[in-house]
């Protein structure tokens, strides 16, 4: 994993405005968009201008890109133009086998040798969309070193299971269970936790926490945003708080302490501590380290 991203901005590559104001924005990481939010007849304009901005990368974030995978042809015109020094990755949409990555995998391959990128670089993140793609989930995750994370698209799948999206409770059971399901696939597979995908509703910021919060409670890590509004919610529920890092701290030094001794459990504030515990309690430090969280200080 290059590193922990709590969230993801898409910017979408066909609209030179939004393009200029990456400079600006103050996101983890950019997702700079060759696939939904670019009409079809855009597409090649909007893969040049992609191609521009990667060229001169105006931000030191990392840069990914949606590439289509409507057809081979298009992903490989996609890839072609993008592939080089200042792209960190691609988010590769529809996923529903590992040959779909193992696919890109060799194109990338071919490209990194093309364009002096050292192999193996460029990373790769699948999207879950359909009912198919969550029954391949174990062998996408598994589908090569490239693979970062996978991603949950709630858009998509939601179309091919004939849901409303966003659900109008708020909570869906289905979408909550395939949520549920990446998550052990990634476990198994041994990548990291997914990423959730975007919350339409961009005004709605108490849904939008709701959902990341659900998203972070089933065992994910990071969710993508469509307006920059979003962002400040997602970094903040992903983010380990003072206070959960104060406690994390107190359960290893006293669990440290309490082995020195050679007893590997005890009490710390009510809460029975065994090594299971203070091995969670070293994960959220290592967490709030990883994304940079200001009230993590050694």
């Amino acid at each position: 994993m290059s590193a922990l991203l709590t969230s993801m901005l898409f910017v979408p590559g066909g609209d030179e405005r939004k393009l200029a104001k990456i400079p600006a924005l103050a996101a983890p990481a950019l997702i700079l968009d060759l696939e939904d939010a670019v009409a079809d007849d855009r597409k090649p304009a909007a893969r040049a201008a992609v191609a521009e901005v990667l060229a001169d990368p105006p931000t030191p974030v990392p840069l990914w890109v949606r590439v289509n995978t409507s057809s081979p042809s298009s992903c490989l015109a996609d890839l072609q133009a993008v592939v080089g020094p200042g792209l960190t990755g691609v988010l590769l949409p529809k996923v529903e086998a590992a040959r779909d990555v193992e696919a890109v995998d060799w194109c990338l391959t071919g490209l990194e040798h093309q364009t002096g990128v050292p192999i193996g670089r460029t990373r790769i993140m699948p999207t879950v969309e359909s009912a198919a793609g969550l029954a391949a989930a174990v062998e996408i995750a598994a589908a090569g070193p490239r693979v970062e994370c996978l991603v949950f698209g709630a858009g998509d799948f939601s179309l091919d299971v004939g849901l409303d999206w966003p659900a109008r409770d708020g909570v869906s059971g289905l979408l909550l269970h395939a949520k549920q399901q990446l998550v052990l696939a990634s476990r198994v597979a041994g990548i990291a936790a997914p990423h959730d995908g975007s919350y339409p509703l961009f005004r709605d910021l108490d849904g939008l926490r709701r959902e990341a919060e659900q998203a972070r409670d089933l065992g994910m890590f990071g969710k993508h945003a469509v307006h920059p509004g979003q962002l400040e919610v997602i970094d903040e529920v992903f983010t380990p708080t003072e206070e959960q890092i104060g406690r994390a701290r107190t359960i290893v030094e006293r669990f440290e302490e309490s082995e020195r001794r050679g007893v590997g459990n005890l009490a710390v504030g009510g809460l029975f501590v065994d090594y299971p515990v203070a091995h969670r309690a070293r994960a959220l430090l290592e967490t709030a380290r990883a994304v940079g969280s200001a009230a993590c200080h050694d």
